[in-house]
């Protein structure tokens, strides 16, 4: 799942999304990215997502934390 939300993320960016926008607590998406991964939940477990691939998209086009 992870290669596609790195893909929106790029998308998003090739269309001049904010990448250092912060959410209401101050945020950037990468430091979400790194410091706060969502959680998958599924019938047999519960595991953070893997945002490696859009830590790598959003540090590519000037991200910070």
């Amino acid at each position: 799942m992870a290669g596609g939300q790195a893909e929106i993320a790029e998308r998003l960016l090739a269309r001049n999304a904010a990448v250092n926008a912060k959410d209401i607590e101050g945020h950037t998406a990468l430091w979400i990215a790194i410091h706060a991964p969502a959680i998958t939940t599924s019938a047999q477990k519960s595991a953070p997502v893997d945002t490696t691939a859009v830590a790598d998209v959003l540090r590519r086009h000037g991200g910070s934390e």
